[in-house]
């Protein structure tokens, strides 16, 4: 499950913070789009931005890498499972990329499998991009 957050939004203190890296942590989040606040012309905090630059980079750099770690969590989780995956392509050296029923990428050698094939593969390491696996 993946989510957006939009960190230093003017009213946002450090413990309104800790609060939203609970909820992520809670939720299991396995990817965070963080964006940082900035004012919009016509909203009630046009003028109102007082967290700094700086202090929201720290924010979202913390908030994906809880998230990057969940995520990686995740897929080493998978480890020896087995899975229906979709493959989408296969480069010239046979290996292809696909998602199973889970949204989760995995990458496996599929020489001849044509993408919009699925195929049953199981999970035999994970790296920061996903599942490793073979067909099964």
């Amino acid at each position: 499950m993946t989510g957006d957050v939009i960190v230093g939004f003017p009213t946002e203190d450090e413990a309104a913070f800790a609060h939203t890296l609970e909820l992520v942590e809670t939720t299991g989040l396995s990817r965070v789009h963080a964006f940082p606040y900035s004012p919009r012309p016509g909203t009630r905090t046009d003028g109102d931005d007082p967290v700094p630059p700086d202090v929201k980079r720290d924010r979202s750099r913390r908030l994906r890498a809880l998230a990057d770690a969940q995520g990686r969590a995740f897929v080493e989780r998978r480890i020896g499972a087995r899975d229906c995956v979709l493959v989408e392509r296969v480069d010239g050296d046979g290996i292809a990329t696909g998602y199973a029923r889970d949204y989760t990428p995995w990458r496996l050698e599929a020489a001849g499998v044509p993408p919009g094939a699925i195929v049953d593969a199981v999970a035999l390491a994970a790296d920061d991009v996903g599942v490793l696996a073979r067909m099964a």
